[in-house]
């Protein structure tokens, strides 16, 4: 049952560098180009500072896989209290 630890932990920790590492990406640029808004046009402002669908899947898979990580650790750890009270 160690590797399950283990995989949780390594969910947790891949999933949260995922989400910052794009979150991140995602706010430099568009702190790059935020002085810019009112001398460029509107439409492409808002096209150069959308989030890229990279972007969005990055974070969407960050928070599924720390989720599952957490997920897992709840269950072994309620796994483990129920085998020692038995």
């Amino acid at each position: 049952m160690r590797y399950l630890t283990l995989f949780s932990v390594l969910l947790v920790g891949a999933g949260l560098a995922t989400a910052t590492t794009a979150a991140l990406s995602y706010f430099t640029r568009y702190s790059m180009f935020d002085a810019l808004y009112g001398e460029i046009d509107s439409t492409l402002y808002l096209r150069i500072t959308a989030m890229s669908s990279f972007e969005k899947a990055a974070v969407a898979c960050g928070i599924a896989a720390v989720l599952i990580g957490l997920s897992l650790t709840v269950a072994r750890s309620i796994g483990a209290r129920r085998s020692s009270n038995a």
